[in-house]
């Protein structure tokens, strides 16, 4: 994957479609609050893009944790 292509793509999309942010939640959740998600699959399938997604993670915030169970592929 070529990180720096990655990087700079995201960078264009999220200025266009995030722009300064959802105002809503900028204006409620505190910048230093921590969360924490897990996905959960219900049905049979295959799991794909688990480096892509995790690099846009880390673009958003460089310090996320990410556990991974699977590969791609699975």
């Amino acid at each position: 994957m070529d990180k720096h292509w990655l990087y700079s793509f995201l960078e264009k999309a999220f200025e266009e479609d995030a722009g300064p942010g959802d105002h809503s939640s900028l204006a409620v959740i505190p910048v230093d609050a921590y969360g924490q998600a897990r996905l959960i699959i219900k049905e049979a399938g295959v799991v794909a893009g688990i480096e892509v997604a995790g690099e846009v993670f880390r673009f958003l915030e460089p310090e996320i944790r990410m556990e991974v169970f699977l590969k791609d592929g699975t």
